[in-house]
């Protein structure tokens, strides 16, 4: 009923205890003549008028309905026509903005609801002791109301009761009153001082939210600090909390900024959501041993909170619990944590080491997200996965896992001091960006019991040089080492089916990678922009190529494959790799002069003898007449042995080895184009792009040759500066196998 009438004449209903706290402009209502329908209907008996008031007669009792005067200080009258007046009914006096002070007689034994609400210049009042009731919203935005006498015949002080009373200052609740209902004293922002009596039991939501009160006392008496009870009463300095309550409400102390320290007693049980969440002076908390459970956001952004001493009962810690406290620097987990949820201490950025003690299982993702100094971590052997756990945690140099961690996920992503970490052989799993941006790692090992490595594990990791690979890892995710800009050396296990997309790109300094026999598949870019790889081996079994595999691997110059050709072939497979010859064995099908844009040749894994070779270019059936040792078929200048000594091809006439007088400028790089100075010689030679020769020279008098340089051929000529020598000299190309 008391909310239909609230609604009808224009009073907000009660928002419920999960909103968050409403502005001023928002609470103020207005009454509309709604209202004085509906309180005639309520009224009991024919209304009539006697002065300045309009009242009903029921019983030989008088209502007061109405008041029609000019304001000032008003005197109810104690009588009318002989018969006592014994309440005041709803609204009788709402919105007399003319009024000063009233004077309530002392035969008045109710006050209806909303009576007095919004007489903004009421500054006085006095109430009898003969009221035994006063309704909901009685004296609500009384804005002008400075003090108010409570009678001691009141055993109950009702919802809102003194809503929005802005210029009250204090309030002594005697000890008649056992209950005091939610919102009674809501927004009463100059009430700076209350006395609650040990009648009191119960303390309805919000009852003192958005006070002026500097200090408060809750009486061992009351059970239970409703939702919101004191959030927002930003004076708040000091509380003392009684030893009855059992439960601490949502919201309870939220946003009291000036608030220093608390103690929680031990009878309560829960300190649920949001409880001290904004209270940005709290510096100490002492939590009681009954406490079981801490809720998500209680003691968020308080952030001068320094000590935190969680107690043994304690099973769960919720959500955001302790986020943005950035003064903590140590907090003690009980031995009974079980549970800390997600982002339990993000941004706890003076945190500087934490031990999980072994009872807790269960850590919820990024639980020290943004957590920038602390250094040391020790997770105990109840934790089974970390995921997100430490991402940026900046200043983590290194870390000891509990043994029975089998997930990885994300868990320490940007921690760039991590220097150190043991992954246990329970691990399966290290899912995507587990180490990506770890800067300062240098070396790792996966221990057999993982299977899996995900997206950017290790993206990023600068200085990481050294890779150790379990044996039983199937599948490196996409750009799983992509920027490890130092790793040199890799060797990747036989379990290993698939390579994903840019697995390996922006490795600057990969120079030897070993690929297992069991890889069947290649992902896009896998290779590209590794600047220092010159050779790399494909095994026979793969099947699928991306496309872009070793793009900008600018100093690529042999790609060996040991199947068939990959057909179709691979889209911009050696796109900016213009270094590139193609080797395959003799035996393999499918392979042409040329494959995916670069050159071809025959990978001899053994010097072969002249037939194997003739065998291998198809000399014998292509031509039959010219098939022998001496014969030159591409005529060329070399017969077929030559080129089978120079490893050049005898169907191409341009692929065969000698030394040139004369440049063709078409077939150099422009750095072969420049001068030579007047002391040096340019030798010119026809090369096989991605071949190597060596270069030497004797005195034309007699002696040993002797190696002026080793060169690896990117173009079709090459020119080779020497310095004059003294005496005549030979010189001659040997090809390096």
């Amino acid at each position: 009923m008391n909310r239909i009438l609230a609604v009808i004449q224009g009073i907000p209903p009660r928002p419920d205890v999960s909103q968050s706290i409403r502005p001023r402009s928002y609470l103020r209502w207005r009454l509309i003549p709604a209202l004085l329908v509906l309180s005639s209907l309520l009224t009991v008996g024919r209304a009539e008028s006697w002065g300045d008031f309009t009242y009903a007669e029921t019983n030989g009792s008088v209502t007061i309905t109405k008041y029609n005067g000019p304001g000032g200080n008003v005197t109810i009258p104690d009588t009318i026509l002989g018969n006592p007046v014994t309440s005041i009914g709803d609204a009788a006096f709402a919105n007399s903005t003319g009024a000063t002070s009233i004077d309530i007689p002392s035969g008045v034994a109710s006050i209806g609801p909303v009576a007095f609400y919004a007489c903004y210049n009421i500054t006085n009042i006095t109430i009898p002791n003969s009221v035994t009731n006063i309704g909901e919203f009685a004296f609500g935005s009384c804005t002008s109301l400075a003090s108010v006498e409570i009678p001691t015949s009141l055993t109950s002080i009702q919802n809102s009761t003194f809503y929005d009373c802005l210029a009250l200052r204090s309030v002594e609740i005697p000890e008649s009153v056992t209950s005091i209902g939610a919102d009674a004293f809501y927004f009463c922002t100059g009430l700076m001082s209350v006395t609650i009596p040990n009648s009191v039991t119960e303390i309805g939501y919000r009852a003192f939210s958005v006070c002026g009160l500097t200090n408060i006392t809750i009486p061992d008496s009351v059970g239970s600090m409703e939702n919101s009870l004191l959030a927002s009463c930003t004076a708040l300095m000091s509380v003392k909390i009684g030893n009855g309550v059992t439960n601490f409400g949502d919201y309870v102390f939220s946003d009291c900024k000036h608030l220093a320290s608390v103690e929680i007693p031990e009878s309560v049980i829960i300190i649920r959501s949001y409880a001290f969440q904004g209270c940005t002076g709290l510096t100490n908390v002492v939590v009681g041993n009954g406490v079981n459970m801490i809720g998500e956001h209680a003691f968020a952004n308080c952030i001068n909170l320094a000590v935190v001493d969680i107690p043994d009962h304690v099973n769960s810690i919720g959500v955001y619990a302790f986020s943005s406290c950035t003064s903590l620097a140590a907090i003690n987990l009980g031995d009974s944590v079980t549970m800390l949820g997600e982002h339990v201490f993000d941004l706890c950025s003076s945190l500087t080491s934490l031990t999980f003690p072994n009872s807790v299982t269960q850590v919820g993702t990024y639980a020290l997200n943004g957590c920038t100094r602390l250094a040391n971590v020790v997770i105990g052997n109840g934790m089974t996965s970390l995921v997100g756990t430490f991402n940026r945690c900046i200043g983590l140099t290194n870390v000891s896992i509990g043994s029975n961690v089998t997930y990885l996920g994300g868990a320490f992503s940007g921690c760039t001091s991590l220097r150190t970490v043991n992954i246990p052989d329970r691990v399966t799993t290290i899912w995507d960006s587990t180490f990506m941006g770890c800067t300062a790692l240098p070396s790792v090992t996966i221990p057999d019991s993982v299977t899996f490595i995900g997206k950017y594990v290790f993206n990023g990791c600068a200085n990481l040089t050294d890779v150790t690979f379990g044996n039983n890892v199937t599948n490196l995710g996409d750009q799983v080492f992509a920027g490890c800009t130092r790793l040199a050396t890799v060797t990747i296990p036989n379990s290993v089916t698939s390579l994903g997309h840019g697995a390996f790109t922006n490795c600057a300094s990969l120079t030897n990678i070993t690929l297992p026999n069991t890889l069947t598949s290649i992902g896009i870019g896998a290779f590209s922009r590794c600047t220092s790889l010159t050779r790399i081996t494909l095994p026979r079994g793969i099947t699928s190529f991306g496309s872009r595999i070793f793009a900008s691997s600018s100093n690529l110059t042999s790609v060996y494959f040991e199947g068939n050709a990959p057909i179709p072939v691979p889209s911009l497979l050696f796109t900016n790799a213009n270094q590139v010859t193609v080797y395959y064995h003799p035996e393999t099908l499918d392979w042409e002069f040329t494959y995916a844009g670069r050159p071809t040749a025959i990978w001899w894994t053994h010097p072969p003898s002249y037939l194997e070779w003739s065998r291998a270019f198809y000399l014998p059936c292509k031509y039959p007449d010219a098939s022998a040792e001496t014969d030159d078929p591409d005529h060329d200048g070399a017969c077929n042995l030559q080129e089978m000594q120079a490893g050049t091809d005898p169907t191409k006439p341009k692929s065969v080895l000698k030394l040139e007088s004369v440049a063709r400028p078409n077939d150099l790089f422009d750095s072969d184009k420049t001068p030579v100075r007047s002391d040096e010689y340019a030798l010119y030679l026809q090369t096989v792009p991605g071949r190597q020769y060596l270069i030497q020279s004797v005195n034309a008098f007699g002696g040993e040759w002797q190696n002026i340089t080793n060169v690896t051929a990117t173009t079709l000529q090459k020119r080779i500066v020497v310095r004059k020598p003294v005496d005549r000299a030979f010189y001659r190309v040997v090809l390096v196998p």
